[in-house]
């Protein structure tokens, strides 16, 4: 009587269906993204943090009739106070900082003492991401912002400061270097300031030769 043998799987046939497996799972990673995913659920956490602190800022101006002035701006934008309260507790606590441990930046103005317009700002990951309303020369300037209902979200605050200089300065490499001399050709948003450091308070839209 013959007994028949049980067949197995031969190598290849096993090799086969590795190489299927690994095949499908490349697919799926290429299709998730992970990385591409925690950038999302990352920037979805930055834009609720500036709408909840643009709701905040209204209430506090409800209350004291001006937006927090710089003392206080400079107090929120403090790694240190990341998650605090001491401060802007009675609007909002703690305080949101971004998922990389950084605060927000917040611009206010231009009267420091009793400011009527903010902007906070914040970069988000996902480059393509539909709600980025700002542009920067570098990778590292903010792309996204939320703004009192005042003034635009791309508001330049240098257009009508009258704290910033009239003469134009802009910034010359990627490390931000600011030159150090009127640039007497003009200059355009978003590389064109009204100081000699570059700072975000005297960021103006255009001036200059060629501008009204």
């Amino acid at each position: 009587m013959l007994v028949k043998k049980d067949k197995g799987f031969t190598l290849v046939e096993i090799l086969v269906v590795m190489a299927i497996l690994l095949i499908m799972i490349m697919i799926l990673i290429g299709i998730l993204n992970p990385i591409a995913l925690v950038n999302k659920a990352r920037d979805s956490r930055r834009k609720k943090d500036l709408r909840r602190i643009k709701v905040a800022f209204e209430e506090y101006y409800n209350d004291k009739g001006c937006y927090p002035n710089q003392s206080i701006v400079d107090g929120l934008m403090q790694k240190s106070y990341c998650g605090g309260s001491s401060i802007f507790g009675r609007w909002l606590k703690p305080w949101p900082c971004d998922p990389n441990g950084n605060y927000y930046e917040i611009q206010v103005g231009y009267d420091q003492n009793c400011p009527k317009w903010f902007r906070i700002l914040t970069i988000l990951e996902n480059k393509n991401d539909m709600a980025i309303n700002m542009a920067g020369v570098l990778a590292t300037d903010p792309n996204y912002a939320v703004s009192s209902d005042n003034i635009p979200v791309n508001f330049y605050p240098g257009d009508n400061n009258p704290s910033c200089e009239s003469n134009c300065y802009v910034v010359v490499d990627e490390g931000l270097t600011c030159n150090s001399r009127n640039f007497s050709m003009g200059c355009e948003a978003p590389n064109c300031y009204r100081n000699p450091d570059c700072t975000p308070e005297c960021q103006t839209s255009c001036c200059g030769a060629g501008c009204p």
